[in-house]
């Protein structure tokens, strides 16, 4: 092969090209899928007839799991009550606001504070508290189960 058909070899690949179409995978845009699992979620909080109940572990190793009892309401609010261990007395309820929010993934989101929930995640009296979260990943759910993982300590 001569010399002067090297350059012309090299030129080849530029002329090859690849399919400008792709096959759409899922059919929506991220962020079209992504508000519709919001609104599904937010469906399922707030039509729970009985509510939820929340096996919360803030920190398992060190102090194992809590129940709290959760109604949501499709106005953003959410009242919640737990074991009585955990409540100053028998029967103690809490409202305060809730949101779903897209981050990288569909979080759930205790906004106001919640004497209740918040004392896991308030770091009184060490710097510490117990450890937990007050904003949920959601990941996944159906008409009877909801998982979490919490958004800052997992």
């Amino acid at each position: 092969m001569k010399i002067k058909h090297i350059p012309l070899l090299m030129l080849f690949p530029l002329f090859i090209s690849c399919v400008g179409e792709q096959d759409d995978i899922f059919g929506k845009t991220p962020i079209t899928r992504l508000d519709d699992a919001l609104q599904q979620y937010s469906t399922l909080l707030s039509n729970a007839e009985n509510g939820w109940i929340l096996e919360y572990y803030p920190e398992a190793d060190k102090y194992g799991g809590f129940n709290l009892y959760l109604n949501f309401t499709e106005e953003g609010e959410v009242t919640i009550t737990a074991e009585t261990a955990i409540l100053r007395q028998a029967g103690e309820t809490a409202t305060s606001l809730y949101s779903l929010k897209a981050d990288m993934a569909p979080v759930l989101s205790f906004d106001t504070y919640n004497r209740i929930l918040h004392q896991f995640s308030d770091p009184a009296p060490d710097g510490l508290g117990y450890e937990g979260d007050y904003e949920f990943i959601i990941l996944g759910a159906d008409d009877d189960q909801i998982e979490l993982k919490g958004k800052k300590r997992n």
